[in-house]
């Protein structure tokens, strides 16, 4: 049977996603009203209250940040509270990555990916220790939400190895692939270049 503290631990690990990236006042108190609920002995109702805690974060928090918050689950010592706590982390995640922008098909198809297998560590980890109803929900959730991301690798421009031959800035380069100098920003990003007046001569962009 798990310990008062490691059900309080897994409560509070949750929360403090919830304040950190949730803005709304209103999700905020749907969350703190959830987590009220969440007492030892309290069974399915503080499962069920958790679960919905972590949607209420995953739609309407910031998504990059739940899915940082998402990716190391916190750990209480206690095999049965970690595996539900990653079936926490996978519904935020979820939500997330649907609600995050994906410049590019591959983007999107990386995040489905990324899904799948935080999934599947969750169904290895609570493994026999969740009922019949919340295996339901996380399958029918991951589920949904992997098909929504490969409809938006489908409608998404892919990436594109560009090979120039010589330095360009990249100011210049964006206005020979777009023209538009202001996505400059984006393929300095997307290539990790320390000096944007001095492109390397191969880099991956978004189909034009």
């Amino acid at each position: 049977m798990a310990t008062r503290a490691s059900i309080f631990l897994a409560r509070d690990w949750l929360g403090a996603i919830g304040d950190r990236r949730c803005a709304d006042s209103d999700d905020l108190t749907l969350i703190a009203r959830a987590l009220a609920v969440v007492q030892p002995g309290a069974g399915s109702a503080a499962a069920g209250a958790m679960l919905d805690a972590g949607r209420i974060i995953g739609e309407g928090g910031d998504p990059v940040g739940v899915l940082d918050d998402t990716e190391q689950p916190s750990e209480t010592g206690e095999p049965a509270i970690d595996g539900f706590v990653t079936v926490l982390a996978v519904t935020m995640a979820a939500y997330a990555f649907v609600r995050r922008d994906y410049p590019s098909s591959q983007d999107a198809a990386a995040a489905r990916e990324n899904l799948l297998a935080r999934a599947a560590l969750a169904y290895e980890l609570a493994g026999p220790n969740l009922s019949d109803e919340v295996f339901g929900y996380l399958t029918a959730l991951v589920g949904e939400a992997a098909l929504q991301l490969s409809r938006t690798a489908a409608d998404r421009a892919p990436l594109v190895r560009v090979e120039t031959g010589l330095s360009l800035p990249s100011t210049l380069l964006a206005w020979q692939l777009y023209s538009d100098p202001a996505r400059a920003a984006e393929i300095v990003d997307r290539n990790k270049v320390a000096t944007p007046a001095v492109m390397p001569t191969a880099f991956e962009a978004i189909a034009p």
